[in-house]
């Protein structure tokens, strides 16, 4: 302030000095598979990373539009904590999707006194798809089973009435055949040695592709 009939003027100036602190930046990110299958085990992880040198204030860390059947856990984590420099709420989804179908999965951080907002969501198509069922003899085939000598192999998709299946590849010198025992559908391999990874296609949908491995001695 000054006035017209002063002399002293070297106390006219009031001066601050404001120390404000760096802004933090909280990263979304995920690790989920991009596949799944009905009423298998599903796992992934998501975690929102404290990428600067101060302390986040305010953090959140949540994931939206996970396939039904699967859900989210952050552990101890609570929504609206502080979150030390360079560290990360560690998150992990698990379940058995129930419906086959494709979902957009949404992983979402903030922080009060971030100001870079470009990287906080991160996405994830996930598509649930419907197993094969193989079975041998009535009894359903494992993975890990080697199936001998030529037997027919039944082919059936759980609560599907009838499904279309081809031979989407092979390995070795098998011969993998499809064929029909009235309305009930089957593999054959014979000949060789090898895999066949048959895919079946219901009402446009496909399932997920089976791996069957053959041994003819």
């Amino acid at each position: 302030t000054s006035s017209s009939n002063e002399v002293i003027i070297t106390n006219n100036v009031s001066i601050d000095t404001i120390i404000s602190s760096p802004p933090s930046d909280v990263i979304a990110g995920s690790s989920l598979p991009v596949t799944a299958i009905v009423s298998a085990d599903y796992t992934g992880s998501f975690s929102c990373t404290n990428d600067s040198a101060v302390l986040a204030t305010g953090v959140s860390c949540n994931i939206s539009g996970l396939p039904d059947g699967v859900t989210a856990s952050c552990g101890a984590w609570v929504n609206g904590s502080s979150l030390a420099a360079n560290q990360a709420v560690q998150c992990t989804v698990s379940g058995q999707p129930t419906t086959a179908g494709k979902v957009t999965a949404t992983v979402t951080a903030s922080a009060s006194n971030e100001v870079n907002i470009t990287n906080n969501i991160s996405t994830t198509d996930i598509l649930s798809q419907l197993p094969i069922i193989a079975t041998l003899h009535g009894i359903p085939i494992m993975d890990s089973t080697v199936v001998c000598c030529g037997s027919p192999i039944f082919l059936s998709v759980p609560g599907a009435m009838q499904a279309t299946y081809v031979v989407a590849s092979q390995t070795g010198d098998v011969i993998c055949e499809l064929g029909a025992d009235g309305d009930r559908s089957y593999l054959s391999m014979t000949n060789g040695n090898g895999t066949c990874t048959i895919v079946g296609t219901i009402n446009g949908v496909t399932t997920a592709p089976r791996i069957l491995q053959g041994i003819n001695h």
